[in-house]
């Protein structure tokens, strides 16, 4: 299996760095430019299926790419950002980052990374069934690192440590070789 993960392109609160996690996000001008280049980049890429986030930011992302690709596009919640509960729709305080990266700090009606971590294996789980296929992730920060950490088989303290996918850009993996 083939498996291309894209992180979403730049919105309007990025400007502004605002925590987005559950929140829809909006595209920018730029985002959409963005979402354009990836579409031309990605567009004689042979796709078997796209899994998206359902949050606007990578619906209208990969509504975008996906206009040269005649494939299932299946909204998927497991793919959602890191909720930040109480944090969410705020700029973060060096306080508030210094805490979201420790394992076990769950902002208020949040996710804390282990279950992150959780839901990102329960959706590994549920993709690397779809042997022999090309799939197109479109997806966040927090997700993507965590993801691809469990494709490189690493325990969450290890995927954690990744670099975070920044907007916009793709990172390919093969599975089952």
């Amino acid at each position: 299996m083939r498996l291309i993960i894209v992180r979403h392109t730049t919105t309007e609160e990025d400007k502004d760095v605002i925590l987005k996690g559950w929140l829809p996000g909006k595209l920018s001008f730029e985002g959409k430019k963005q979402a354009r280049t990836l579409a031309t980049l990605l567009k004689n890429k042979t796709l078997d299926k796209i899994y998206t986030s359902d949050l606007q930011r990578c619906l209208e992302t990969t509504k975008i790419i996906s206009k040269y690709h005649k494939v299932p596009i299946i909204e998927e919640k497991l793919l959602r950002e890191r909720c930040f509960g109480n944090l969410e729709g705020k700029k973060p305080t060096k306080e508030d980052l210094n805490l979201l990266d420790k394992l076990a700090y769950k902002p208020e009606g949040g996710e804390n990374l282990f279950e992150v971590y959780l839901r990102a294996q329960k959706f590994f789980n549920k993709v690397k069934k779809d042997e022999n296929k090309t799939i197109l992730l479109v997806t966040h920060s927090t997700f993507s690192k965590i993801l691809r950490g469990i494709i490189l088989n690493k325990d969450i303290k290890e995927a954690i440590k990744i670099k975070t996918q920044k907007n916009t850009s793709i990172k390919q993996y093969y599975l089952g070789l």
